[in-house]
């Protein structure tokens, strides 16, 4: 004879009145204890409060992204490629999609602070809420439900207060995206082997999350799948053939959903499109596997822009154009740090106020070369003459990539 312990008197408690759609989201389902989703509300707010409270002292944040959504607001082919300059010269360092959510945001409530950071902070407390979730439906056959509850409020919580957390949540680099999207593929497909109905439904919803975290931050998105896949072959229902079906099946989606955006641009002529940012040979796939991949592991994850010659330029001249050293649509060309030494080839800023695609988008610095060599977008920014080459200043805080 065995005992659920999820029907112990402790945990089922007195029957109570079924409650509307409403009650069920302020107050849970009957089932649940009284005290659950009030702890649930009031961590949310915690979370929120952390992260909104007073956004405008961060100002741009990270000038660097913050640049590359300002673009996206001026112009729609900068807004695709993540560009850093609305003349669509160069793209920033990372795939576009975190930059999208916050680009939106920016085109319908104009670009500050708020517009730029808020979705970052939607994005935080969105994490957190899936944290409760997925470990809550985990242990539930483990604990009961009480025990379920609080085991996600704690997991929940622990995400809140973590301080590196608050720091991306209050800031425009893409990890506040890339948490979300990972924490929605770990409960997706956790769902999947809860599920009997649909499994294949929530592995889908797994893939897809997975897919977008790839392009918010590349191969750094992949990073938990070998585990949660070893996972599914080991805790899933069904036949092994089902098994592997079903993940094969999720794998289509998972390569159809991170490969779309960088095969779109790769297929696109040189000539016609952006230097893709931090790649060394001006494509998105050696920018995953190198620069945003395994390059950050041997320590090579250094790019044209900003580490080695860059694919468009060549003796400080850029490649491509008629001029022979003029950027797209009047923008003037972004320095090309050379790997060995760190000289700058070219120094420009990469957008100046004016007409056209080219003007400015962003007072602060924007790209950093090896050596810390950087090109500044505000007219009259000073330059100044080092043995390691030259470098350009900006008047105020450096916009730098986070990696």
């Amino acid at each position: 004879m065995t005992t659920d312990l999820r029907e112990a008197g402790a945990d089922a408690g007195p029957s109570r009145a079924p409650r509307g759609w409403l009650g069920r989201l302020v107050l849970g389902r009957p089932s649940d204890p009284v005290w659950a989703r009030p702890a649930l509300w009031a961590l949310l707010i915690l979370a929120a409060i952390l992260y909104s409270w007073s956004l405008s002292r961060n100002g741009d944040a990270n000038s660097f992204y913050a640049a590359a959504v300002l673009s996206g607001t001026e112009s729609w082919k900068a807004f695709f490629y993540g560009s850093l300059d609305s003349a669509s010269f160069i793209t920033v360092d990372k795939p576009p999609f975190a930059f999208w959510v916050m680009g939106i945001s920016a085109r319908i409530f104009g670009f500050n602070s708020w517009s730029l950071l808020l979705p970052q902070a939607a994005e935080g407390v969105a994490a957190v809420a899936v944290v409760y979730a997925a470990v809550r439906r985990s242990v539930g056959g483990l604990t009961g439900e009480r025990g379920a509850h609080a085991a996600g409020l704690i997991a929940a919580l622990a995400l809140t207060l973590t301080p590196v957390v608050v720091a991306i949540d209050r800031d425009d680099n893409p990890d506040t995206m890339l948490t979300l999207l990972l924490a929605v593929g770990a409960w997706g497909l956790l769902e999947s082997l809860r599920s009997d109905r649909h499994p294949l439904r929530w592995l889908m919803l797994s893939a897809v999350a997975f897919g977008l975290a790839f392009n918010t931050k590349m191969l750094e998105g992949f990073i938990p799948l070998p585990a949660l896949v070893i996972v599914y072959l080991v805790a899933a229902k069904g036949t092994w053939r089902a098994r592997i079906g079903r993940l094969l099946a999720a794998g289509g989606v998972l390569a159809v959903i991170a490969l779309s955006w960088m095969t779109i641009v790769d297929l696109i002529p040189k000539a016609d499109r952006p230097y893709v940012g931090s790649s060394a040979n001006d494509t998105v796939w050696n920018l995953a596997m190198v620069y945003n991949g395994f390059g950050r592991l041997s320590g090579q994850g250094r790019g044209g822009f900003g580490g080695g010659r860059c694919g468009r330029c060549r003796d400080g001249r850029v490649r491509g154009h008629p001029a022979g050293a003029e950027a797209p649509h009047g923008a003037a060309p972004i320095c090309c740090g050379s790997a060995a030494g760190g000289s700058v080839r070219r120094s420009g800023c990469a957008g100046r106020r004016g007409q056209g695609a080219g003007r400015q988008l962003h007072p602060d610095v924007y790209r950093n070369s090896t050596r810390g060599s950087r090109t500044c977008a505000r007219p009259g920014g000073r330059r100044r003459s080092a043995a390691a080459g030259a470098r350009v200043s900006a008047p105020r805080r450096a916009g730098r990539p986070a990696g």
